[in-house]
């Protein structure tokens, strides 16, 4: 049996080893947590883009529509008023 105060070092020096060892392995388990993370935001975020350029466009491709429709309405009541 080892005396108290080696025993006692001992404790101390397993106890700061599982310390740092925990700290590591939380340190690494964070970074790759937030690599994850940041993937899943970025792709996100483009398929959000991605879905605010679609609406943009559908948008602006049935306002022209609408105004055409408008025009050719115009102009046929211009050629029925018109003759």
């Amino acid at each position: 049996m080892l005396p108290r105060k080696e025993r006692e070092k001992r404790t101390r020096r397993c106890a700061r080893e599982r310390k740092e060892k925990s700290t590591q392995e939380n340190a690494r388990e964070k970074r790759e947590k937030s690599a994850h993370e940041n993937a899943r935001e970025k792709r996100e975020k483009s398929a959000d883009e991605n879905a605010s350029e679609k609406r943009k466009a559908h948008t602006k491709m049935c306002a022209k529509r609408e105004k055409s429709a408008h025009e050719n309405a115009r102009e046929k009541r211009e050629k029925r008023t018109g003759k």
